[in-house]
């Protein structure tokens, strides 16, 4: 039995997730993916999305279906009403989704609904050889590259080859389909919840069969890069990070207890516990977003002002992919200081 990594499960039922409690392998259809290298430079966190691409090269004619569509041949059609001299004028329109079952016995112009409208051309298609059942691919969508592009990966797509992918702002990657064995199975744990709350007193265990669609990701090529220890970048993301982080902090505890507040020595195990920070350093982005009460010894949170526009707007100045670099920085230094590398050169 396998261990699944916990962001390696991605459910298709996106529309139903409103909270951290609802992203769960429990219900909706799974994808299973697998990482070929073993600490790849970037993870994507819980919650973020991303999209499986299915890249062809080649004649669009001959271009496979993707079960979520994409660039597939295009039909034409007439358009009289929007022309000025009364001429036929050429509109460009897509077919709709397909549906229905993966593979079709027809041919690739019967599924996209192109009719040859002459008899010519009847008998030019009789002529030619017969070309192959045309496969619905099982997940993502289709795009067709020209021939002067190289394509997302590290590698060239070759010429009438299909590439799967998975695309999301932290990176692109190859990915290669698996077909399950019939004795694989899925083993969900979860905690025991006794009226809404986590009861650490067990475990509940659910056992569904294993998603057919499992695929083992190439080398993934990054598209941000990671900060460097001690750089101008990496102290900017952390200045803001850690704002954001302390107004947080303040904002919940003051909606537990009303006009509660913290105190320094409260923020700075709370916060910067895995994070060392001078005290002035600390003071300094305290002073952002709270006020201090010299009778109390204790920061709260500022009301809403021209100088402090609330968390939320805190919050939009972090973007979730600095923050998947950062934890990649922090995991690439923690593995260094392990095996005994404590200064770095250049």
């Amino acid at each position: 039995m396998q261990k699944i990594d916990e962001g390696a499960v991605i459910s298709s039922h996106a529309s139903t997730i409103r909270s951290k409690a609802d992203l769960s392998p429990i219900d909706g259809n799974l994808v299973c993916l697998e990482y070929s290298e073993e600490r790849p430079p970037l993870h994507l966190g819980k919650g973020m999305a991303s999209r499986f691409v299915n890249f062809y090269r080649g004649n669009k004619a001959n271009i496979p279906i993707s079960a979520g569509g994409g660039d597939i041949p295009i039909k034409k059609r007439n358009n009289r009403e929007n022309s000025e001299n009364d001429e036929n004028v050429l509109e460009y329109t897509r077919p709709n989704l397909l549906s229905g079952p993966k593979v079709f016995n027809k041919g690739i112009k019967d599924i996209l609904g192109l009719v040859s409208h002459e008899k010519k051309r009847e008998d030019d298609d009789n002529k030619e050889e017969k070309k192959e059942e045309s496969s619905i691919l099982p997940e993502g969508v289709t795009e067709c590259l020209q021939h002067n592009m190289h394509g997302p990966f590290l590698s060239a797509i070759e010429e009438g080859v299909t590439q799967t992918g998975i695309i999301s702002n932290l990176f692109t990657a190859p990915m290669f389909l698996h077909k399950p064995r019939s004795s694989d199975f899925l083993m969900i744990l979860n905690k025991k919840r006794n009226n809404g709350k986590n009861d650490s007193g067990g475990l509940n265990v659910l056992l569904r069969d294993f998603p057919s669609s499992m695929y083992c990701v190439g080398q993934i090529e990054p598209k941000i890069k990671v900060f460097g220890p001690k750089t101008a970048t990496e102290k900017t993301f952390v200045h803001s990070f850690i704002t954001y982080q302390i107004a947080k902090a303040l904002q919940r505890a003051e909606y537990e207890v009303e006009d509660q507040g913290m105190t320094f020595e409260e923020i700075n195990e709370r916060i910067c516990a895995n994070t060392p920070m001078q005290a002035n350093a600390l003071r300094g982005r305290i002073k952002v977003v709270a006020n201090y009460d010299k009778n109390t010894s204790i920061w709260r949170i500022k009301p809403l002002g021209e100088d402090f526009h609330g968390v939320e707007s805190a919050g939009r100045k972090i973007d979730p992919e600095s923050i998947c670099a950062y934890e990649s920085a922090c995991a690439a230094s923690r593995r260094l200081k392990d095996i005994g590398l404590k200064d770095l050169f250049t």
